[in-house]
Formats: structure tokens, sequence, C-alpha cells
């Protein structure tokens, strides 16, 4: 917990180094009494928390990180669009174009309203297509 505590800490330096003002904070807020409320061990197996930590890490510039933590998110949580929408952004960004437009797919079948991720679909199909002679 104290490794963790120490991780959190320097992530909140870098991120608010980086500019993102409010909302950064009040990422690492709810992070941190998550893992207060829960002791720790809870934050491994909550798809919000873990979300939370994924977007965190991603405007942060640690994209890796960001990954790891997006996809434990669906991984606990499958049915979580907003999720495979946000790690498809990240893996197309990655250069993953194939596994981001499974999870771009993931997403519109769950919320087939949300206008979100037919629109990153088609945009990752268009520049996956070569151009016309």
């Amino acid at each position: 917990m104290a490794d963790l505590s120490k991780d959190l800490s320097a992530l909140r330096i870098e991120h608010t180094d980086r500019g993102a003002g409010r909302r950064g904070a009040s990422i690492l807020v709810g992070i941190v009494l998550a893992l207060v409320l829960a002791g720790g061990g809870f934050w491994f197996w909550s798809a919000k928390l873990q979300a939370g930590a994924g977007i965190f890490l991603e405007e942060a510039g640690r994209d890796a990180e960001a990954e790891t933590h997006l996809r434990r998110a669906v991984e606990i949580d499958p049915t979580y669009a907003q999720m495979h929408y946000n790690l498809g952004v990240l893996l197309a960004r990655r250069g993953a174009a194939d596994e981001a437009a499974e999870h771009f797919r993931r997403a519109i079948e769950l919320v087939p309203g949300n206008p979100m991720p037919r629109r990153a679909l088609a945009d990752l199909m268009r520049k996956a297509k070569p151009a016309a002679p």
C-alpha cells in the first residue's frame, strides 16, 4: 500500500505539471478515496477504478500503464462500453488498428446509439484504406 501511495503521489505531481487542472485532481482524489475506503484490495477488482486510473495515466502521457488499466477494466466488466471505446482510442494511437477496431465494434454492440465509437471506427478504417492510384 505504501508503494502505491508513492506512485499516486508521483502521478499527482506529474499530472499537475502537465496542466490537467481539476479533472486530474478529482480523478486522483477518487482513486485515493476508493483505496482508503476499500483497504487497498478492492481497487484491483473495480472496473470503474481501473478505468479512472487508465484515463488518468493516459492524460499523464503514460500510455503503456494506461493500457494495462484500461485492459483490466474491460476484463473485469466486459460490458463497460466506454472503456472499450477508450481502449480502442489508445490502441489506435499506438498503431494497433486491428485490436482498436475490435474494441470500437464491441462498444457499438453494447451501446448502439453512441456515435463516438462509430466515428472512431470509420476514421480508423478510412486511415487503413490504401489511397486510390
